[in-house]
């Protein structure tokens, strides 16, 4: 989507016609900028996902299920050994 609203973007500045590397710097502009405002947006989106505060603290506790509980489970042996 954005590739085909960029083309757009050069072509409506004449890039077909393009006669000097002033010309194509010109025509590519408005695309460049353009580029930019939508990579913003992107860094805006990520900023909050960077941010991270939804993991568990290191001064929180995670309840274990109690021994009895993992002895009745149906899990194999093994996985229940190697849990001990």
């Amino acid at each position: 989507m954005v590739l085909a609203v960029v083309t757009a973007v050069v072509d409506a500045a004449g890039a077909n016609t393009l006669t000097s590397p002033a010309a194509a710097l010109t025509a590519y502009r408005p695309a460049l900028y353009l580029i930019t405002g939508i990579a913003g947006l992107g860094l805006l989106a990520a900023l909050p996902g960077l941010r991270g505060g939804s993991a568990a603290g290191p001064d929180e506790v995670t309840e274990l299920p109690a021994p009895e509980t993992l002895a009745a489970s149906p899990a194999p042996a093994a996985v229940r050994a190697a849990g001990q």
